[in-house]
C-alpha cells in the first residue's frame, strides 16, 4: 500500500517534541507499506529517503510557538495548499494518513479525497476548534459556526478516525457521525526513556548514577520536572505557585522547567518577583538526550489550563515520564487522572489549591518506599499499556483488518 502520511509538525529524536508519526510511519514501513510523508521546516530541506519505503517532503514553511494569530494562520494555509498540490502530483496512492493538528490538515484531506477519490484515516491529537475557542483565540460566531461545520465534514468523511485519549473520543462523538473510531494515545518510547543506572554498588547491583544527580540536586533534595511547550494552554502558573507554595513550606524540593514557547520569558519574570528561589528554567533539550536529565529526577509534572476542553490531552510528556518511572502529577482531573491513581503511578493536585500540592507531596519525600513503589508502577504501566510497541500494533491493525481501502 502506499500512503501519504501530512503531519505538519513531523519530528525525529533529534528534534524537540513529539515523535509520534516518527514511529508510526517506521512501523508502516516495516509492515510493507510505502510511505510519503508530507511535513514542514524553517529552511528549505530536499527530500529525505529511508530504507526504500519512506519519503519525506519537507515544505520550507515556518511555525512556532511564538508566532502570532496572524502569523499561525498564514502558516496553516501555505502548507494547505501546497501539500494539496503535492498530493495531486503522487501517483497511485491508496491511502491518506492525516493528523491534526491544525485542522487544516484534515481539510487537505477532505480535499484529495472529492478530487482524486483517495480514502483518509484522520487522527486526532487535540481537539479543534474547541480547544482554540476554549482558550479564547477564537470568538467570532460565525466563524465557530463554519469551523465546526468544516469538523464534522471531516470527521464523516473519514473512513476511521483516530484519537489520542478517550477524552478525545467523546469529544468527537459529540458530531454524531458514524465513522468508526479507534483510541491510540501517544506512547512510552521505553527503550529511549527508561531509568538511568549504572553498576556501581560493590556488589555490582545497579544503582542511580549519584555524580549526574549532584549536578542538579542536594543530597537531601527531590526534584520535580515540568518539560515540552510553554504555552497558554499549558498554564505553568500553577507549577511556579506549587514551587512558592513548596518553598513556604521548607520542602526539600526543586523545581525545573524545561522546553520553550511563548510564555516562558512573562513566567521567568514572575519567577524573579515572587522570589521563587526553588525553581530553574533550563532551554528545549533534544528528545534523544532527554533521558539523562529525566534520570536524576524523581516526579513529573503535567501541566494545563484548568478547562474542560484540555482535560483530553494527551501529552507525550505524560507518557515519557512513566516510561522513566518518574511519579507523574497532573493537574487535571478526567482520563490521566483516572491512569494514574488506578495505577498508582502518580495523583491530582488541585491546581488552584497549592496548599493541595504540599499535602499531598509530603509523604513522598519522608517514605522512601512510599515514592520508590510509584516509580516502579509508573514504569510498568508504561510497559504494559503504552508502550510504543503496544501503540504501534493498534496502528498496524487498524491498517490491516479494520477497512478496505480498495475503492469503490
Amino acid at each position: 500500500m502506499r500512503v501519504v502520511y501530512i503531519h505538519q509538525y513531523y519530528l525525529t529524536p533529534d528534534d524537540w517534541g513529539s515523535t509520534r508519526s516518527y514511529y508510526f510511519s517506521r512501523a508502516l514501513a516495516d509492515a510493507g507499506h510505502e510511505v510519503f510523508i508530507i511535513t514542514s521546516c524553517k529552511t528549505q530541506k530536499k527530500e529525505v529517503t529511508y530504507n526504500g519505503k519512506i519519503t519525506i517532503y519537507y515544505l520550507p514553511i515556518a511555525y512556532s510557538q511564538n508566532f502570532s494569530k496572524r502569523q499561525r494562520i498564514w502558516s496553516y494555509l501555505k502548507f494547505s495548499v501546497r501539500a494539496f498540490l503535492l498530493v495531486l502530483g503522487l501517483k497511485n496512492i491508496s491511502l491518506i494518513y492525516a493528523t491534526s493538528t491544525p485542522l487544516s490538515v484534515g481539510i487537505i484531506s477532505l480535499a484529495i479525497k472529492k478530487v482524486k477519490d483517495i480514502k483518509y484515516i484522520f487522527e486526532v491529537r487535540d481537539l479543534w476548534p474547541e480547544v482554540p475557542i476554549a482558550l479564547g483565540f477564537i470568538k467570532n460566531k460565525w466563524m465557530i459556526s463554519i469551523l465546526k461545520s468544516v469538523t464534522k465534514s471531516i470527521y464523516k468523511n473519514a473512513e476511521k478516525i483516530v484519537a489520542a485519549s478517550t477524552g478525545m473520543e467523546e469529544g468527537i462523538k459529540l458530531y454524531k457521525t458514524e465513522t468508526p473510531i479507534t483510541v491510540i494515545t501517544n506512547f512510552s518510547d521505553t527503550e529511549i526513556f527508561k531509568p538511568q543506572l549504572t553498576p556501581k554498588s560493590p556488589k555490582g547491583d545497579l544503582m542511580l548514577d549519584f555524580e549526574l544527580r549532584r549536578k542538579y540536586l542536594k543530597d537531601e533534595e527531590k526534584g520535580i520536572i515540568y518539560f515540552g511547550a510553554i504555552g497558554m494552554a499549558n498554564h505553568l502558573e500553577y507549577f511556579l505557585e506549587a514551587a512558592k507554595a513548596s518553598q513556604e513550606a521548607k520542602l526539600s524540593l526543586k523545581f525545573f522547567v524545561v522546553g520553550d514557547g511563548s510564555e516562558k520569558e512573562r513566567l521567568q519574570k514572575i519567577a524573579i518577583k515572587s522570589e521563587i528561589n526553588n525553581l530553574i528554567f533550563l532551554p528545549p533539550i533534544p528528545k534523544k538526550n532527554l533521558p539523562e536529565l529525566l534520570s536524576v529526577m524523581d516526579f513529573s509534572y503535567i501541566s494545563f489550563l484548568h478547562i474542560p476542553e484540555l482535560f483530553t490531552s494527551s501529552p507525550n510528556k505524560l507518557f515519557d515520564s512513566l516510561a522513566m518511572g518518574l511519579a507523574c502529577i497532573t493537574n487535571t482531573i478526567g482520563w490521566m487522572q483516572e491512569v494514574l491513581e488506578t495505577s498508582e503511578s502518580g495523583l491530582f493536585c488541585n491546581p488552584n489549591q497549592p496548599s493541595d500540592f504540599v499535602e499531598k507531596i509530603k509523604p513522598f519525600l519522608t517514605d522512601e518506599n512510599l515514592l520508590s513503589t510509584f516509580k516502579a508502577n509508573a514504569r510498568r504501566v508504561a510497559e504494559e499499556k503504552f508502550s510504543t510497541e503496544v501503540c504501534c500494533e493498534r496502528l498496524l491493525s487498524l491498517f490491516e483488518t479494520e477497512i478496505n481501502f480498495k475503492k469503490n
